[in-house]
């Protein structure tokens, strides 16, 4: 399942709340996030994750950002996670359902 992750970065404290963190393992959002100016990768080990820092105007402005990008690439919008404090969009594996078998017997 592809993913995409995203906090704010010391949402509370002046100079730092316009920095968010990305963690996602779909490449070609990962690439696109590598082209921007104001990103910068971290480095995750042992994994096919990706985590950035970008850095934004406002809040406001991250979101709708970061929502353009992911209905680009057919991902839902993202949610709030009060409890982590993170906003989030799963992209659901592509199921097929098996037609053959549900009509196998069928007159």
């Amino acid at each position: 399942m592809k993913y995409f992750h995203t906090w704010q970065e010391s949402p509370r404290q002046t100079g730092y709340s316009g920095w968010f963190r990305v963690w996602t393992n779909h490449k070609e959002i990962a690439k696109n996030l590598r082209q921007r100016k104001r990103c910068e990768e971290n480095q995750v080990i042992g994994t096919d994750d990706c985590l950035f820092a970008i850095q934004f105007l406002n809040k406001e402005k991250a979101l709708n950002s970061f929502n353009t990008m992911l209905k680009r690439h057919s991902f839902p919008k993202l949610k709030y996670n009060a409890k982590n404090e993170e906003y989030s969009s799963n992209m659901p594996p592509n199921i097929v359902p098996n037609t053959k078998a549900r009509y196998k017997n069928a007159k």
